[in-house]
């Protein structure tokens, strides 16, 4: 826990580890959250530095790189869905949560593609796949997945 027994802040955790020079793995591979983890410590001013910093050797995502930081006893940015698939609880600890908002925020979109871009698209089907993520079918397995298995959902639609 942070200070007052609550959560720091992602900058608070960030500066710690490096002020610690604590083992932090990086993906590594510009992915969206390799690009928030450089953002942060842009934020932080801090440039992550040789001993500490472990950049991930693998391509196989969040899931590869969780098995390598808990390995090397590393922190490491990831979501919750992937801490919570990969197993993690007992062996690792989150140290900062977040909400919808903030800057651990992980949004995901749709967004359709235009035919006239690329030919290969197939709009009709996407829209169809768009309206009933947004009616109650789609929505409600959003909100629901993860519950049975993990005690809480691991995704939380943004509109019904």
């Amino acid at each position: 826990m942070g200070l007052n027994n609550r959560y720091p802040t992602v900058i608070e955790a960030f500066l710690q580890i490096a002020l610690k020079k604590a083992p932090f793995v990086t993906r590594g591979d510009y992915s969206g959250t390799h690009l928030r983890e450089m953002a942060l410590w842009e934020k932080c001013g801090i440039t992550p530095g040789e001993g500490w910093y472990l950049f991930y050797p693998g391509v196989v995502g969040n899931m590869g790189a969780l098995r390598f930081a808990r390995e090397k006893k590393a922190y490491m940015l990831t979501d919750t869905a992937s801490f919570l698939l990969s197993r993690s609880e007992g062996e690792m600890k989150v140290f900062v949560k977040s909400g919808l908002a903030g800057e651990l925020a992980n949004i995901f979109d749709l967004t359709l593609v235009n035919p006239e871009k690329v030919p290969s698209s197939r709009l009709k089907e996407a829209s169809l796949f768009a309206r009933w993520l947004r009616k109650e079918g789609g929505s409600t397995i959003i909100a629901e997945f993860g519950r049975n298995t993990y005690g809480r959902e691991l995704f939380v639609p943004l509109h019904n």
